[in-house]
């Protein structure tokens, strides 16, 4: 599955059923974790950011909690 479909599954997937979702991005170093989970975050927020609310801030706001973590 591709990030884009992931990333739109998984937010479809939040709203139906009313349960958090998440996306695991993992490889080896140098394999693309960090760009591909900025275009999850970027799908995210301008596909579904005008009707998500307060979640839009939410999903940009994750990206530096995933880089601390990482590092």
């Amino acid at each position: 599955m591709c990030f884009v479909e992931a990333a739109d599954k998984a937010y479809r997937d939040m709203r139906t059923l009313k349960c958090d979702q998440s996306i695991i991005v993992s490889g080896e170093s140098g394999a693309g974790k960090t760009e591909s989970t900025k275009y999850i975050l970027k799908y995210l927020t301008e596909s579904w950011g005008t009707h998500a609310g307060p979640i839009e801030q939410r999903i940009v706001e994750c990206n530096a909690l995933s880089q601390s973590a990482h590092h």
